[in-house]
């Protein structure tokens, strides 16, 4: 069985905006900008290039664009190991919101991050780049 994002109860834009507004809080800058990048055109068209580097073995798998959403964010507050970044599945508030309570396993981020084609992840690389430089994240590009 394999699971499609609108499987996934309230994976869409609007309920996770709505549910990240109840929160009342201030440091939802990063989590929205992610959600504007991979909700974008451009994010959806690389996630579905993305989605042909995958085979459909049968077994039921993440959304690519929930994953790339955990991904991005935790790379941007430095969680680089598999672990860490299933910890803050589990304890970041912001990404319980933005997953719906699913909890990937280190082995889904492992095969996420090493199976597609480098061309894939580059495409993705460089529009992260431009989107995030629009939002004034990567300070380096501005003088």
């Amino acid at each position: 069985m394999v699971a499609k994002a609108k499987e996934i109860d309230g994976f869409d834009k609007d309920t996770i905006y709505q549910d990240l507004k109840k929160e009342n809080r201030k440091d939802v800058r990063l989590i929205y900008i992610i959600m504007d990048l991979i909700f974008s055109p451009g994010g959806m068209d690389i996630v579905k290039e993305l989605e042909e580097d995958f085979k459909d073995n049968g077994n039921r798998h993440y959304p690519r664009l929930l994953l790339l959403g955990i991904v991005l964010f935790c790379f941007k507050q430095k969680d680089y190991k598999y672990s860490d970044i299933v910890m803050a599945c589990k304890s970041n508030l912001f990404l319980r919101i933005f997953t719906r309570g699913i909890e990937p396993c280190e082995s889904t981020f492992r095969n996420f991050l090493n199976t597609p084609k480098p061309d894939s992840f580059r495409k993705i690389f460089l529009y992260t780049l431009l989107r995030f430089n629009e939002y004034d994240l990567l300070k380096f590009l501005h003088y």
